[in-house]
């Protein structure tokens, strides 16, 4: 609470401070330095920046690695503008529960009743998930031994499962001469995986067939949920200890750029990042003229 207090007091310091910057803008100006920035006219509500979004703008260092851009004369995005008055009425709701303890316990017990509603009725579908406590003797803690069998029984149960599976697979493709592995003209790579009213269902790695298995092709526009979302101006932090993604690549079309000044290549930063972020120019061709465009956009 008190680095909080220290910080909103600082940032509070450098928006007064950026009032009386008159630096031109047309100056030569800094590189970016790494660090965490705040917005001088929504600092006390809105999550911070692990980069400067507006390098053009006025920056104010309020203490180490934490800065401050001036951008009050920027008007507010429709985006903004609903979220700093969802923030002003949450405020307000705020006040009036501080002054009212009752309906503060009113309001929290409805919302626990409500989380419970909500697990009771999806029991079925969250059960599978959650995880099982280890077996106990005497209701002590299981001991090293007792937890690695548990583990080794547990994975040779779900070894021998997917084996199973891939074995039916297998022995369907031979029923119905469908190949095991498909091998496109440019190398790709698809492996059978499974068949669905009698049709094989391959699986290989892009993106798009990530998107589709998760959903995210879903709220792209013209996607079945209709919310036709696109990520557009939506900044990203990607926090990689091997190094950074190749920016050149050309999916990235200089979305990407590395905050912190490192220049080591780094094969999983460059997949992670077109995961997140790759344009989708790159298209496979597959057999029988049949094309699959935006094999690699990312999912945002």
């Amino acid at each position: 609470m008190k680095t909080t207090v220290r910080t909103t007091k600082g940032i509070a310091i450098a928006v007064m401070a950026l009032a009386f910057v008159s630096v031109s803008h047309a100056q030569l100006q800094e590189p970016p330095k790494p660090g965490t920035y705040y917005s001088a006219k929504d600092f006390e509500w809105s999550p911070p920046w692990p980069f400067n979004p507006h390098p053009d703008l006025d920056v104010v260092e309020i203490a180490p690695g934490i800065f401050v851009f001036d951008d009050t004369a920027i008007p507010d995005t429709p985006q903004q503008a609903a979220a700093r008055a969802a923030h002003q009425a949450a405020v307000e709701h705020a006040k009036v529960l501080a002054a009212n303890p009752a309906l503060a316990e009113a309001e929290r017990a409805a919302r626990q009743a409500a989380r419970e509603a909500a697990l009771k009725a999806n029991k079925e579908k969250v059960a599978p998930w959650l995880v099982k406590p280890l077996p106990r003797a005497e209701d002590k803690p299981a001991n090293r031994q007792a937890i690695e069998a548990a583990t080794q029984s547990r994975l040779l149960s779900l070894a021998a499962h997917f084996n199973a599976e891939r074995q039916a697979v297998l022995e369907e493709a031979a029923k119905t001469g469908t190949p095991s592995e498909l091998v496109f003209p440019n190398g790709e790579r698809a492996i059978l995986s499974s068949f669905v009213e009698g049709q094989p269902v391959w699986t290989m790695s892009d993106s798009l067939t990530q998107a589709v298995s998760i959903a995210t092709a879903a709220v792209w526009p013209g996607g079945g949920a209709g919310f036709n979302l696109t990520g557009t101006n939506t900044p990203i932090g990607l926090w990689e200890a091997g190094g950074v993604p190749r920016l050149a690549h050309q999916e990235f079309q200089g979305r990407v750029f590395v905050a912190d000044g490192a220049t080591n290549i780094d094969s999983h930063a460059t997949a992670v990042a077109s995961v997140l972020n790759a344009a989708g120019l790159y298209t496979i061709e597959y057999p029988a003229g049949v094309t699959n465009p935006q094999a690699a956009k990312g999912m945002s």
